[in-house]
Protein backbone atom coordinates (compact mmCIF):
# COMPACT_ATOMS: atom_id res chain seq x y z
CA UNK A 1 0.00 0.00 0.00
CA UNK A 2 1.35 3.42 -0.95
CA UNK A 3 4.48 2.20 -2.72
CA UNK A 4 3.32 3.66 -6.04
CA UNK A 5 1.44 6.93 -5.82
CA UNK A 6 -1.28 7.80 -8.32
CA UNK A 7 -2.34 11.36 -9.06
CA UNK A 8 -5.10 12.78 -11.25
CA UNK A 9 -4.59 16.37 -12.39
CA UNK A 10 -1.84 16.72 -9.75
CA UNK A 11 -4.15 15.69 -6.91
CA UNK A 12 -4.41 12.45 -4.92
CA UNK A 13 -6.03 9.92 -7.26
CA UNK A 14 -6.30 6.66 -5.31
CA UNK A 15 -8.24 5.29 -2.35
CA UNK A 16 -7.52 2.24 -0.14
CA UNK A 17 -9.67 -0.88 -0.53
CA UNK A 18 -9.82 -3.74 1.98
CA UNK A 19 -8.80 -7.07 0.38
CA UNK A 20 -9.29 -9.56 3.18
CA UNK A 21 -6.24 -11.69 4.05
CA UNK A 22 -4.14 -9.77 1.51
CA UNK A 23 -4.56 -6.51 3.43
CA UNK A 24 -5.27 -3.24 1.66
CA UNK A 25 -4.66 -2.17 -1.94
CA UNK A 26 -4.91 1.23 -3.59
CA UNK A 27 -7.41 1.75 -6.39
CA UNK A 28 -7.97 4.52 -8.90
CA UNK A 29 -11.43 4.93 -10.41
CA UNK A 30 -11.26 6.89 -13.66
CA UNK A 31 -12.68 6.07 -17.08
CA UNK A 32 -9.91 5.88 -19.73
CA UNK A 33 -12.03 8.01 -22.05
CA UNK A 34 -11.36 10.97 -19.74
CA UNK A 35 -7.57 10.66 -19.99
CA UNK A 36 -5.38 12.98 -22.01
CA UNK A 37 -1.89 11.91 -20.87
CA UNK A 38 -0.17 9.51 -18.46
CA UNK A 39 3.39 9.90 -17.13
CA UNK A 40 5.18 7.19 -15.14
CA UNK A 41 8.17 7.87 -12.90
CA UNK A 42 10.01 4.90 -11.41
CA UNK A 43 11.53 4.83 -7.96
CA UNK A 44 11.44 7.50 -5.23
CA UNK A 45 10.39 10.90 -6.50
CA UNK A 46 11.54 14.33 -5.37
CA UNK A 47 8.62 16.05 -7.07
CA UNK A 48 5.81 17.83 -5.30
CA UNK A 49 3.36 14.95 -5.84
CA UNK A 50 5.79 12.12 -5.01
CA UNK A 51 5.97 12.46 -1.25
CA UNK A 52 5.67 9.13 0.58
CA UNK A 53 5.98 6.96 -2.52
CA UNK A 54 9.01 4.66 -2.74
CA UNK A 55 8.05 2.66 -5.85
CA UNK A 56 7.22 5.48 -8.23
CA UNK A 57 4.51 7.89 -9.32
CA UNK A 58 1.79 7.52 -11.95
CA UNK A 59 0.58 10.98 -12.99
CA UNK A 60 -2.61 11.16 -15.05
CA UNK A 61 -4.03 14.24 -16.71
CA UNK A 62 -7.66 14.45 -17.77
CA UNK A 63 -8.71 15.98 -21.07
CA UNK A 64 -8.61 19.74 -21.43
CA UNK A 65 -10.13 22.23 -23.81
CA UNK A 66 -7.18 21.89 -26.23
CA UNK A 67 -8.02 18.19 -26.65
CA UNK A 68 -11.48 19.12 -27.95
CA UNK A 69 -11.19 22.55 -29.56
CA UNK A 70 -8.89 22.84 -32.58
CA UNK A 71 -6.30 25.59 -32.79
CA UNK A 72 -7.85 28.84 -33.99
CA UNK A 73 -11.41 27.70 -33.16
CA UNK A 74 -13.60 28.70 -30.22
CA UNK A 75 -15.97 25.70 -30.03
CA UNK A 76 -15.33 21.98 -30.33
CA UNK A 77 -17.40 18.80 -30.07
CA UNK A 78 -16.23 15.18 -29.91
CA UNK A 79 -18.57 12.18 -30.06
CA UNK A 80 -17.19 8.64 -29.87
CA UNK A 81 -18.58 5.17 -29.39
CA UNK A 82 -17.62 1.53 -29.64
CA UNK A 83 -19.12 -1.94 -29.39
CA UNK A 84 -17.51 -5.27 -28.56
CA UNK A 85 -18.42 -8.93 -28.35
CA UNK A 86 -17.21 -11.97 -26.40
CA UNK A 87 -19.17 -11.04 -23.27
CA UNK A 88 -22.54 -11.74 -21.65
CA UNK A 89 -24.75 -10.17 -19.00
CA UNK A 90 -23.95 -11.41 -15.48
CA UNK A 91 -26.07 -14.43 -14.50
CA UNK A 92 -28.04 -14.73 -11.28
CA UNK A 93 -26.10 -14.47 -8.03
CA UNK A 94 -24.92 -17.91 -6.95
CA UNK A 95 -24.50 -19.27 -10.49
CA UNK A 96 -21.51 -21.60 -10.50
CA UNK A 97 -18.57 -21.32 -12.85
CA UNK A 98 -15.30 -23.09 -13.45
CA UNK A 99 -14.85 -26.60 -12.09
CA UNK A 100 -16.20 -27.47 -8.64
CA UNK A 101 -14.28 -30.32 -7.03
CA UNK A 102 -15.85 -32.14 -4.11
CA UNK A 103 -13.77 -32.76 -0.99
CA UNK A 104 -15.97 -35.78 -0.26
CA UNK A 105 -14.67 -38.77 -2.30
CA UNK A 106 -18.28 -39.59 -3.23
CA UNK A 107 -19.03 -36.07 -4.50
CA UNK A 108 -19.40 -35.61 -8.27
CA UNK A 109 -17.21 -33.41 -10.45
CA UNK A 110 -19.33 -30.38 -11.37
CA UNK A 111 -18.84 -28.16 -14.40
CA UNK A 112 -21.99 -26.17 -15.20
CA UNK A 113 -22.86 -26.07 -18.91
CA UNK A 114 -24.49 -22.64 -18.62
CA UNK A 115 -21.18 -20.80 -18.77
CA UNK A 116 -20.09 -22.47 -22.01
CA UNK A 117 -22.66 -20.77 -24.27
CA UNK A 118 -20.28 -18.27 -25.86
CA UNK A 119 -22.09 -15.41 -27.66
CA UNK A 120 -22.17 -15.11 -31.42
CA UNK A 121 -19.90 -12.93 -33.52
CA UNK A 122 -22.40 -10.06 -33.66
CA UNK A 123 -23.72 -10.26 -30.08
CA UNK A 124 -22.38 -6.94 -28.83
CA UNK A 125 -22.88 -6.93 -25.07
CA UNK A 126 -19.95 -4.56 -24.55
CA UNK A 127 -20.49 -0.93 -25.53
CA UNK A 128 -19.51 2.60 -24.65
CA UNK A 129 -20.27 6.14 -25.78
CA UNK A 130 -18.92 9.57 -24.90
CA UNK A 131 -19.68 13.20 -25.66
CA UNK A 132 -17.17 15.99 -25.00
CA UNK A 133 -17.59 19.70 -25.68
CA UNK A 134 -15.20 22.61 -25.26
CA UNK A 135 -15.53 26.39 -25.45
CA UNK A 136 -12.81 29.05 -25.53
CA UNK A 137 -13.21 32.72 -24.59
CA UNK A 138 -10.60 35.43 -24.18
CA UNK A 139 -10.03 34.68 -20.50
CA UNK A 140 -12.04 31.50 -19.85
CA UNK A 141 -11.79 27.91 -21.16
CA UNK A 142 -14.49 25.34 -20.39
CA UNK A 143 -14.66 21.63 -21.23
CA UNK A 144 -17.25 19.01 -20.23
CA UNK A 145 -17.47 15.26 -20.88
CA UNK A 146 -20.03 12.49 -20.35
CA UNK A 147 -19.10 8.80 -20.66
CA UNK A 148 -21.33 5.72 -20.46
CA UNK A 149 -19.73 2.25 -20.47
CA UNK A 150 -21.21 -1.23 -20.10
CA UNK A 151 -19.43 -4.58 -20.39
CA UNK A 152 -20.55 -8.07 -19.43
CA UNK A 153 -18.56 -11.03 -18.16
CA UNK A 154 -15.97 -11.97 -20.77
CA UNK A 155 -15.31 -15.48 -22.09
CA UNK A 156 -11.92 -17.15 -21.68
CA UNK A 157 -9.83 -18.03 -24.71
CA UNK A 158 -9.34 -21.53 -26.03
CA UNK A 159 -5.59 -21.43 -26.70
CA UNK A 160 -2.60 -21.26 -24.39
CA UNK A 161 0.18 -23.23 -22.77
CA UNK A 162 -0.88 -26.90 -22.77
CA UNK A 163 -4.47 -25.82 -23.42
CA UNK A 164 -6.79 -24.61 -20.67
CA UNK A 165 -9.25 -27.41 -21.41
CA UNK A 166 -6.54 -29.91 -20.42
CA UNK A 167 -5.82 -28.26 -17.08
CA UNK A 168 -7.54 -31.01 -15.10
CA UNK A 169 -6.01 -34.46 -14.66
CA UNK A 170 -7.03 -37.09 -12.16
CA UNK A 171 -5.09 -37.20 -8.89
CA UNK A 172 -3.59 -40.52 -7.87
CA UNK A 173 -5.98 -42.38 -5.59
CA UNK A 174 -8.73 -39.77 -6.04
CA UNK A 175 -10.37 -40.51 -9.40
CA UNK A 176 -12.97 -37.75 -9.03
CA UNK A 177 -10.56 -35.10 -7.80
CA UNK A 178 -8.75 -33.08 -10.42
CA UNK A 179 -5.39 -31.35 -10.20
CA UNK A 180 -5.20 -27.82 -11.68
CA UNK A 181 -2.14 -28.23 -13.86
CA UNK A 182 -2.72 -25.33 -16.25
CA UNK A 183 -2.92 -21.56 -15.98
CA UNK A 184 -6.46 -21.21 -14.65
CA UNK A 185 -9.40 -23.02 -13.11
CA UNK A 186 -11.67 -21.59 -15.81
CA UNK A 187 -12.38 -23.98 -18.67
CA UNK A 188 -11.48 -23.07 -22.25
CA UNK A 189 -14.19 -20.86 -23.75
CA UNK A 190 -16.03 -20.47 -20.43
CA UNK A 191 -17.63 -17.30 -19.07
CA UNK A 192 -15.35 -15.73 -16.46
CA UNK A 193 -17.70 -14.68 -13.68
CA UNK A 194 -17.48 -11.38 -11.81
CA UNK A 195 -15.73 -9.49 -14.63
CA UNK A 196 -18.56 -7.16 -15.71
CA UNK A 197 -18.88 -3.41 -15.25
CA UNK A 198 -21.55 -0.75 -15.76
CA UNK A 199 -20.18 2.77 -15.33
CA UNK A 200 -21.12 6.41 -15.82
CA UNK A 201 -18.63 9.30 -15.69
CA UNK A 202 -18.82 13.09 -15.78
CA UNK A 203 -16.07 15.68 -16.10
CA UNK A 204 -16.26 19.48 -15.98
CA UNK A 205 -13.17 21.71 -16.05
CA UNK A 206 -12.57 25.41 -16.38
CA UNK A 207 -9.55 27.70 -16.61
CA UNK A 208 -9.90 31.38 -15.65
CA UNK A 209 -6.93 33.54 -16.64
CA UNK A 210 -6.80 36.24 -13.95
CA UNK A 211 -3.68 37.86 -15.39
CA UNK A 212 -0.69 37.01 -17.54
CA UNK A 213 1.02 35.45 -14.52
CA UNK A 214 -1.86 33.63 -12.81
CA UNK A 215 -4.61 31.19 -13.81
CA UNK A 216 -7.38 29.72 -11.66
CA UNK A 217 -8.10 26.08 -12.52
CA UNK A 218 -11.33 24.39 -11.43
CA UNK A 219 -12.31 20.78 -12.01
CA UNK A 220 -14.98 18.25 -11.11
CA UNK A 221 -14.97 14.51 -11.87
CA UNK A 222 -17.71 12.03 -10.93
CA UNK A 223 -17.38 8.28 -11.44
CA UNK A 224 -19.95 5.61 -10.65
CA UNK A 225 -19.58 1.91 -11.40
CA UNK A 226 -21.31 -1.34 -10.55
CA UNK A 227 -18.77 -4.08 -11.20
CA UNK A 228 -17.97 -7.69 -10.46
CA UNK A 229 -15.03 -8.74 -8.31
CA UNK A 230 -13.84 -11.49 -5.99
CA UNK A 231 -12.04 -11.19 -2.70
CA UNK A 232 -8.61 -12.84 -2.91
CA UNK A 233 -9.62 -15.23 -0.13
CA UNK A 234 -12.40 -16.52 -2.42
CA UNK A 235 -10.45 -16.46 -5.69
CA UNK A 236 -7.44 -18.35 -4.32
CA UNK A 237 -7.10 -22.06 -4.93
CA UNK A 238 -5.62 -25.02 -3.12
CA UNK A 239 -2.63 -26.59 -4.83
CA UNK A 240 -4.71 -29.66 -5.62
CA UNK A 241 -8.39 -28.83 -5.30
CA UNK A 242 -9.98 -25.85 -7.03
CA UNK A 243 -12.10 -23.56 -4.88
CA UNK A 244 -15.76 -22.87 -5.57
CA UNK A 245 -16.31 -20.12 -8.13
CA UNK A 246 -19.71 -18.48 -8.43
CA UNK A 247 -21.35 -15.24 -9.52
CA UNK A 248 -21.46 -12.89 -6.56
CA UNK A 249 -23.06 -9.57 -5.73
CA UNK A 250 -21.48 -6.76 -7.70
CA UNK A 251 -19.69 -3.91 -5.94
CA UNK A 252 -20.68 -0.26 -6.37
CA UNK A 253 -18.51 2.85 -6.20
Amino acid sequence: MGRVKTTVDDGEGSIPAYRGYLGVSNRTFLDPELLSAVAIEKGPSSGAVGGGAIGGVVSMQTIGVDDIVKSGETVGLRIRGDVGGNSASPPAVGTRGGMLMGFNPSAPLVGAADGMDQPGLFDFEGKFGSVAAGYKLDNIDIVGTYVRRKEGNYFAGTKGRSGFSEAYTACSGCPIWYRAGGLTHVRAGEEVLNTSQDSTSYLLKGDVRLSEESTLKLGYVQYGNTFGELMPSVAQSHNIIGRLRCQRLRSTV
